[in-house]
Formats: structure tokens, sequence, C-alpha cells
């Protein structure tokens, strides 16, 4: 049974999170539902040493006439090797997913055409991978029950359109754990 549905919402590590890839990690939770859930964390860009855009378009010999460069992020440890791309919801493809006002993800080639025909979304953002969890996972992570403990908790906030785009890596997780806390004091009060 699905406690609560997380879709549309950032979940947030708490300070006190100890994993190696979570760890000051905001996820975007792109679907949520009885069978399990699935995200793209938004603040953990690939150094562009290892890895960059240019590189992906030439594993799927794509060109790019106008040079555009972007970083990737690490959307999550699954996948390692799906390009989702996280992007305003003004342009779609036949797979593109609207996740919540404003918001929507792409997973296939052609917003990738778009991008670097300066003809894709005004706000994006590309990740290599995905954060997954099994069927109650993400709910008994968020309650802290057995298996999981209080270490696994997140926070969680309503995804919004500058939180996503207009912070990167730590300040990503500052501005929204700050959001958090907020939200969690006024519901005391």
């Amino acid at each position: 049974m699905l406690l609560d549905n997380y879709q549309g919402r950032l979940i947030i590590s708490q300070p006190r999170c100890r994993s190696e890839i979570f760890s000051q990690g905001v996820v975007l939770i792109v679907r949520h539902s009885s069978n399990g859930a699935w995200g793209i964390m938004l603040n953990k860009p690939i150094p562009s040493e290892e890895v960059s855009i240019a590189d992906i378009l030439e594993h799927v010999g794509m060109e790019n006439p106008h040079g555009v460069h972007a970083p990737l992020h690490v959307g999550g440890p699954v996948e390692r090797g799906r390009i989702c791309v996280i992007h305003s919801d003004e342009w779609r493809s036949s797979t593109t997913q609207q996740i919540c006002t404003g918001i929507s993800v792409t997973t296939d080639i052609s917003i990738l055409s778009a991008i670097v025909a300066l003809e894709g979304p005004a706000q994006y953002r590309i990740f290599s991978g995905l954060s997954v969890w099994g069927a109650g996972q993400l709910d008994g992570e968020m309650r802290g029950k057995e298996p999981w403990t209080p270490l696994h908790q997140w926070l969680s906030i309503p995804a919004d359109v500058d939180t996503i785009f207009q912070f990167d890596t730590d300040d990503q997780w500052q501005h929204s754990l700050a959001l958090a806390v907020d939200q969690e004091v006024k519901e005391l009060f």
C-alpha cells in the first residue's frame, strides 16, 4: 500500500546522511507508485574531464553545429548509461512526461537533437543515470522503518522551477534543506 505519493516532489538528504551517493543530495521524484519509485538526483555534476555533452553527442553520431556546452549530472546509481533531461515544459516529444507544473522529463535522444539545434526547452539539465526504489522502499525510507533507519529518512518539499534550475550542487542542497526545515517549522505552529 502506498502511504504518500512523492511524485513531483523534491526529496532532500538530511545533514546526517552518510550515503556516499546521496549525501547532500536533492532528488526530483519523477514517478511513484505501489510498484516503486524513480527520480533524478539534481545536484551532482560529473566533472567535464570524465564525460561531457560533446562525448555523448559524438557517441550517438550527432552534430553540434552551435557548439552547445552543457554540464552533465549524475542522476543516480542505476542505468548510468541512460540519458535523461529535466526541462521546462514548453518543449515536448512523444516520450516527454510532465512531472509537475512547469517541469517535464524526456528520456529519448530527440531532446538532445533539439538542444544542439537551439530549438529545445528554455531551461534544462542533462543527467546520466537514475535513482530507483523498489516497491515500498521509498515509503520505508521516508518513515525510517525497518530495515531502514532514521538515517535513511529524507526531507520533502514540492518541486518548483526555481529550485530545480536556479541552484546547483551544494547551493541546491542548502536551499532545499532550508525550505524543508522552514516548512517543518510552519507545520508545527
